[in-house]
């Protein structure tokens, strides 16, 4: 069952890019910390292209979610998952 991220709506924490997805009464919660994001992105400004970056990409790092999930990479809280990519998540995947 593939996992359907999308940009969570409140996006004031400047740090990250907040993707979320609900499965049931189960909210998945993934944090996109800055360095991440400039390190795969060096050429990009990441103030005006952040969300749209990883919006671009969100189908992959649906897959880093699910494959962290998989290995218990996460934390619960509640009825909320929470997963943090870092850096070494996304070495050898294509970005757009």
């Amino acid at each position: 069952m593939s996992l359907h991220l999308r940009l969570a709506p409140d996006q004031d924490d400047r740090e990250f890019v907040t993707l979320i997805a609900d499965r049931g009464q189960v909210r998945m919660i993934a944090k996109v910390a800055r360095p991440v994001i400039e390190d795969a992105f060096p050429d990009a400004d990441y103030a005006r292209d952040r969300l749209a970056l990883v919006e671009r990409n969100v189908d992959v790092l649906a897959r880093v979610v699910q494959e962290k999930v998989a290995v218990g990479d996460y934390r619960r809280s509640g009825d909320d998952v929470w997963v943090h990519i870092d850096p070494r998540d996304l070495v050898g995947l294509k970005l757009k």
